[in-house]
């Protein structure tokens, strides 16, 4: 809320043909589905459960393909970082753990495994947005910005500064070698209407003179 009585405008609704589910959090919703559909009686049974089903997106994300989540979801893990979505998969296996340590009676702590994950995924999609709304009106008319690489969170600030806020700046986009992120999200600030410059990794030193924000 923004103190106006209602609800500003997320990035996700003013730009919505870009998924708002951030890798690690995609993988928790799988996680949390496992864990809904497990047959296990014990914990360890459960874990195991887990960890297979972590090696199995795990495997995907690197040939590519779908993973089903609940509610129907599907992620296509096609050319998606390896290192985001093992983290997400190793900080919720790592969670349950210590869940079984501190309640070690199974059905309670399935429950409350269910309940923080669910609501840990819920806040995580949620923050993008927030820090979007926060890191916007930095972004100033006439101002030039340089970002490298690619960060879905950065292209939250961008996209609502631009989508939101109606603000004009241009944005130079350093390539990013050796996946090209930087090129990738160039295409997504061009069809948001933002005036928008590749560079090469190596022209950083030229462009810096003329930036306004990093």
């Amino acid at each position: 809320d923004d103190g106006d009585g209602g609800r500003a405008p997320s990035t996700s609704s003013a730009h919505s043909g870009r998924s708002s589910i951030p890798l690690p959090v995609a993988a928790v919703r799988v996680l949390l589905g496992v864990i809904r559909r497990s047959r296990a009686e014990t914990m360890m049974g459960l874990q195991a459960d887990l960890r297979g089903a972590a090696d199995v997106m795990l495997d995907f994300a690197r040939r590519g393909g779908p993973v089903d989540a609940e509610g129907g979801r599907r992620y296509l893990l096609l050319n998606r970082s390896n290192i985001a979505l093992s983290s997400g998969c190793e900080l919720f296996l790592k969670y349950v753990t210590r869940a079984s340590l501190e309640t070690p009676e199974f059905t309670e702590c399935r429950s409350q495994v269910l309940e923080r994950g669910t609501r840990f995924a819920e806040l995580s999609t949620a923050a993008r947005d927030r820090i979007a709304r926060v890191g916007s009106p930095f972004v100033r008319d006439g101002a030039v910005v340089l970002t490298h690489g690619r960060s879905r969170v950065v292209e939250a600030v961008l996209l609502r500064a631009a989508l939101v806020e109606r603000r004009r700046f241009r944005v130079v986009v350093l390539e990013g070698r050796p996946d090209a992120g930087g090129a990738k999200c160039a295409k997504t600030y061009a069809e948001a209407g933002i005036p928008t410059t590749v560079v090469l990794d190596s022209a950083m030193g030229y462009v810096m003179e003329g930036v306004d924000l990093v």
